[in-house]
């Protein structure tokens, strides 16, 4: 067994090595864990060992996490190069190349880490997305943009569909007869929210509607349903109206009137249908008679034949007039389903238009525009040579890693760079020649949504080794423990779900007997657990049950599974269950084990959905470290709701709700006792705030205040303050989010915080108008989880792609993936791409469309199958499966991934143990009691190094340091400040003018002119001015300075409002920390004007009559910025905006000033 195992390790290296061979184009096939990473890592280095500067090499990889991964690789490699010894360097190249290098080749290695640092553009790892951005940077005019374009963000593509709507909606209203306000009325009357779902699937699938119109729109639909031009339902139904024998039918009709009164009513429908004079109605109330409710057919047998025979005969569902009406009804079924397609496509082409030219309107471009673009500047006959060319000499290698999850379009990219490599000769004097290296595993192709197809993959490599032996597959995984591969190989060989997760004609012999070879030789173990059913009680049901109404029961089955989970991933980690050290016992050459860690486990599931929620909250009751969820909908995270719900208080007080939720939320943290007590006995209209002032006046206060600042401050200020807000010393709001809801409610705050920032820079800041914005919005919060950080992560298995976990639990195995009613299901003749329809209740019952439906099913299904590969494959040591019995059905599919990996399970050698929750089947032996001895004496004979600095005295810290603001220079008695107190309600506008003043002269500069008083207008109402004269008074001292010529070099292209410095200074020295908020700063060559607003009413006629803190204020400011601008002379001024009047201050009188402070502070 040694030999074999060497002699495949052997083989395996060999593997990589011919991979990592730069002299050829490669295509690799890359099992899990194979290494693809190491491969290209050694690729890039050899060919820069080979003298290829690092900015020719473009790496391609499919995610940013896994660029950056690639680069950190890449840089470690390199960097260890540059200082490791002589001995060591020449193992670690001998290693790479399979045999001795020259020495010369030594010091060119060590030189490779300075060489990639320093070259400009350095190495091109990248994801597809930012090369194309940076193809269309370069090429902007011939790509048909302006140049300086910006990458599409999420909040911003919300907001430009929003905008596009309404543009389609203005646009129907003017003109009630146009194809799109046909379209549109037809899909509002299919289903309420239909159109907003065919808005959302055109921006996404913007290059899927091109195909479509280009395949002909919905003709060969039209074609396959037998659907004429010109038909309608009205024209339908008169033709069937027209045929029908009415007065044999009313004749019938008399005769069932002598019977029962089941068949005396069947007689009155008839008669009625002959009666009414609309042919339309008649024939719907006809069809209504004879069909079933469910519309699958006529009804077997209306009138019983002891009744009477002929009637028996002539409505039965076999007869010429029921099959007639059955047929009816399918062509209306066929006239609708293609109206509906018709309406989709007229929707979703205008729709694209128009937000298209929103897009270009606004200088923005998201991921598919940029694909699409430089698919067709690359492929384009009148630029593609010029642009080819001058990429030629940028590029000379290209590599692409998970080449499985590349798209036809991003295919379409890389075969335009690649086809002047292929037609390079030799004889064109290249020292090293041009090459393209595509690493993939087409059993982890799990992207169908973003266009990635395996067949594409296997067709490359099919098409690429026509003529050549180029491809290397790699079979050793490095991550799993045999235990682990024998178990995926017995699900996908053994048992031949390999081949059916491709289409028949894409699968070789080789790909259907694909096994895993296991480099590592330690144990692992794989586990099945029983299913978990739902507990059977009478009632469920609680009155008094206060918890979300979409949590789960505590008896479901999956309720019931996350416990089991959390229980016994608790057991493991307090019984320090040992777990093998992958990267310890590569370094020792020797198994090394160690206690389990939160960190070591990995839960996957297929969706975040209740049982994703209810697991992640199960952990976090039994104390397990566990990350939160990896993507979030910002909007529904319970931080956000919180601050949501303030802001909403703040802005209506008699919002009992919201109230209510902030009283409960971590601000005040109230009990349902508590909520009950101060909501309780309140006046039949009185509201809940009144009854809070009344009852806690404390909090009343604390609220108040609140209140205050929402007014006062736009909403980034206004947040920012509330979680600063200290309720208790030195315990801020911050601080008890923090304690309630852990530490990963930062990620969303942050992220909160900063479409708060987005709102104030595209717009006149308002709390009410962000409040509302940001409801109807639906931002994804994405957190990156492939690190870890000691904590058990609960991911799906699509983000969990790439990354690995000694444990891995798959607890979400019982559902079967369906095919969506509204599904929009591709049509293919002869492989050739004919258009869509969409998947309606209506059309399952269309046989001429089955075909297209089972194929699209298949595909699910085998994507399905591909899901479970990359699952499988992210176990390192031990692989836990278990699942829940759903409450509607007891058994579970014969297809889902628990009976799949049940089956597998009965060709394999495995035991069973009893636990509290069942009997559990294991395949792998148990760790020996041995290896916990000698991890003992291991932890016992480990000579543990303790830092120097835990024997060092502790130093006191400086407190000598005191943070000062220069607004709070000389304020002692000597020195009165002519300025009006906040505290006083007399002077409250007095006090809020100065601070409105100066938020106009801060926001209107960079407004257009014309615009300027309808957004001074809008700012004023934002902070609830309506006083007329009182807004008037504020605007016209603001627009006295704004369109004054004197001052317009204050306001000049280049200058900037509220300019914050802050630091230490020569002449104050290093004890005192200044940190300034400068009013507004201009700038010449050799000069900084630094100018501060001052809105007091009384002012000074002379210099010498400023008052001293004004002038403390400003020689801060000018010490300050010298030390910003060394070499410009700093200008101070004040700006009396009451006059207006600007007044220079002499540089002799603020060093007096200097001097003055440095007397006091001393």
């Amino acid at each position: 067994m040694p030999d074999t195992i060497s002699l495949n390790f052997i083989e395996a290296l060999s593997a990589q090595r011919n991979a990592a061979n730069p002299a050829f184009m490669r295509f690799v096939t890359a099992n899990a864990g194979s290494g693809k990473t190491r491969v290209l890592v050694d690729r890039v280095s050899r060919i820069l060992l080979q003298g290829t500067l690092p900015n020719k090499i473009l790496c391609l990889t499919y995610t940013k996490a896994a660029a950056s991964e690639m680069q950190s690789r890449l840089f470690k490699t390199l960097g260890e190069w540059s200082v490791c010894s002589e001995d060591k360097l020449e193992k670690e190249l001998e290693s790479l190349f399979g045999k001795r290098q020259p020495v010369k080749d030594l010091s060119k290695a060590r030189r490779l880490f300075a060489a990639a640092l320093e070259t400009p553009e350095g190495l091109k790892v990248q994801t597809i997305h930012s090369f194309c951005e940076k193809i269309l940077s370069r090429f902007p005019i011939e790509a048909g943009i302006l140049p300086g374009f910006k990458t599409l963000n999420d909040k911003e593509k919300i907001d430009l569909k929003k905008l596009t709507q309404n543009e389609i909606y203005q646009l129907i209203k003017g003109d009630s007869d146009s194809e799109l306000c046909k379209a549109i009325q037809f899909l509002s009357y299919e289903k309420n929210d239909l159109i907003d779902s065919i808005f959302e699937w055109a921006i996404s699938n913007e290059d899927k509607v091109k195909k479509w119109v280009l395949a002909g729109g919905t003709s060969k639909l039209a074609d396959i349903l037998d659907v004429s031009d010109g038909w309608t339902k009205e024209n339908l139904l008169h033709e069937a109206y027209d045929l029908t024998d009415w007065n044999s039918l009313e004749s019938k009709g008399e005769l069932l009137l002598l019977g029962e009164d089941k068949l005396k009513k069947i007689g009155e429908k008839i008669i009625h249908c002959c009666n009414e004079t609309n042919k339309s109605d008649a024939m719907v109330d006809y069809l209504n008679l004879l069909l079933k409710k469910d519309r699958s057919g006529p009804y077997k047998s209306l009138i019983p034949k002891g009744f009477n025979y002929e009637l028996h005969d002539f409505f039965q569902r076999d007869n010429i007039e029921a099959q007639r009406i059955f047929n009816l009804h399918k062509r209306i079924l066929s006239l609708n389903l293609l109206k509906l397609n018709q309406s989709i496509l007229i929707v979703s082409k205008e729709f694209l238009e128009k937000f298209k030219k929103n897009k270009l309107r606004s200088h923005k471009l998201d991921f598919q525009d940029q694909i699409l673009m430089v698919r067709d500047l690359l492929k384009s006959k009148h630029v593609s040579d010029w642009v080819k060319y001058k990429l030629d000499g940028g590029i000379e290698h290209i590599l692409l890693d998970e080449a499985q999850d590349t798209s036809e379009n991003q295919w379409d990219i890389i075969d335009a760079l690649n086809e002047s490599f292929i037609a390079e000769t030799p004889d064109q004097g290249r020292k090293n020649p041009r090459t393209l290296f595509a690493v993939g595993d087409e059993k982890q192709s799990i992207y169908s949504f973003q266009g990635a197809e395996p067949e594409i993959f296997l067709k490359k490599i099919s098409g690429f080794l026509k003529g050549n032996n180029n491809e290397v597959r790699m079979q050793m995984s490095f991550r799993s423990a045999p235990e682990i591969l024998n178990f995926v190989d017995q699900v996908f060989v053994e048992n031949c779900k390999l081949a059916k997760m491709f289409d028949d004609e894409t699968v070789t012999p080789e790909l259907s007997i694909s096994r895993h070879m296991a480099h590592r030789t330690d144990r692992g173990q794989v586990e099945i657990w029983p299913l978990t059913k739902n507990l059977e009680v009478k009632d469920d049901s609680d009155p008094w049950d206060t918890r979300p109404v979409d949590e789960l029961s505590k008896l479901s089955s999956k309720e019931c599974l996350a416990k089991n989970i959390a229980s016994q991933l608790k057991k493991w980690i307090d019984s320090n269950d040992l777990i093998y050290d992958r990267l310890e016992s590569e370094k020792e050459k020797k198994a090394i084990y160690r206690p389990l860690d939160p960190g070591d486990v990995m839960i996957l599931v297929r969706k975040r959905g209740d049982f994703f929620k209810a697991i992640i909250k199960n952990l976090k009751i039994l104390g397990v470290p566990v990350e939160g969820a990896d993507k979030l909908t910002l909007q529904n995270i319970i931080v956000v709701k919180d601050m949501i719900s303030l802001a909403k208080f703040t802005l209506l007080q008699s919002d009992d709700l919201s109230l209510a939720e902030v009283l409960k939320g971590p601000l005040f943290s109230f009990s349902e006792e508590m909520l009950f007590e101060v909501s309780f006995g309140r006046e039949k209209k009185g509201t809940l705030w009144k009854s809070l002032q009344a009852k806690r006046p404390e909090i009343a206060e604390l609220l108040a205040n609140i209140i205050s600042a929402s007014k006062l401050y736009p909403p980034y200020e206004f947040f920012s303050f509330v979680l600063n807000l200290e309720l208790e010393p030195g315990i801020s709001f911050l601080r008890k989010i923090y304690l309630r809801l852990g530490v990963e409610a930062k990620d969303a705050l942050e992220e909160f915080l900063v479409q708060t920032l987005e709102h104030q820079r595209l717009r006149a800041p308002s709390l009410q108008y962000f409040v509302h914005e940001f409801i109807s919005g639906g931002l994804e919060l994405k957190r990156e989880m492939s690190e870890n950080r000691g904590k058990v992560r609960v991911m799906t298995v699509h983000g969990a792609k790439g990354l690995e976990a000694p444990v891995v639990i798959l607890p979400d195995t019982t559902g079967i993936p369906k095919l969506q009613n509204d599904t929009l299901i591709p049509m293919f003749e002869n492989k050739v791409f004919t258009g869509f329809y969409k998947n309606t209740k209506n059309s399952e019952s269309i046989e001429e469309l089955s075909n297209f439906k089972e194929a699209q099913e298949s595909k699910i299904q085998q994507e399905y199958l591909r899901q479970l590969y990359v699952a499988l494959t992210r176990a390192e040591s031990r692989l836990i499966i278990c699942g829940y019995q759903s409450k509607k059905t007891k058994q579970v599919d014969d297809n889902c991934w628990y009976k799949i990996a049940l089956n597998a399970f009965e060709g394999l050698d495995t035991f069973e143990t009893e636990t509290t929750f069942g009997a559990v089947q294991t395949y792998g032996k148990e760790y020996e009691n041995n290896n916990k001895d000698s991890l003992k004496k291991q932890n016992q004979n480990q000579n543990t190094l303790v830092p120097k600095w835990c024997y060092e005295v502790v130093k006191n810290q400086d407190k000598t340091r005191v943070h000062i603001s220069p607004s709070k220079l000389l304020t002692d008695k000597k020195y009165k400040v002519p300025v009006n107190s906040p505290l006083s309600k007399s002077d409250y506008l007095r006090f809020n003018r100065g601070n409105l003043i100066h938020k106009l002269l801060e926001i209107l500069p960079d407004v257009e002119q014309e615009k300027r008083r309808s957004v001074a207008d809008k700012v004023l109402q934002n902070h609830n001015i309506n006083e007329m004269d009182y807004k008037n008074k504020i605007t016209s001292e603001v627009f006295e300075i704004l369109d004054n010529p004197k001052f317009s070099e204050i306001f000049s292209t280049g200058s900037k409002a509220e300019v914050s410095i802050i630091g230490t200074t020569k002449n104050f020295g290093k004890n005192i920390f200044l940190s300034a908020q400068v009013d507004r700063i201009y700038f010449t060559d050799d000069k900084v004007f630094i100018v501060d607003y001052k809105t007091n009413v009384n002012v000074p006629e002379v210099v010498n009559d400023v008052p001293n803190v004004y002038l403390a204020q400003l020689a801060t400011y000018r010490d300050l910025a010298r030390g910003v601008y060394p070499k410009h002379e700093i200008v101070c001024s004040i700006l009396w905006t009451n006059i207006p009047k600007m007044m220079i201050i002499d540089r002799d009188i603020l060093d007096t000033t200097l001097t003055q402070l440095n007397s006091v502070l001393s």
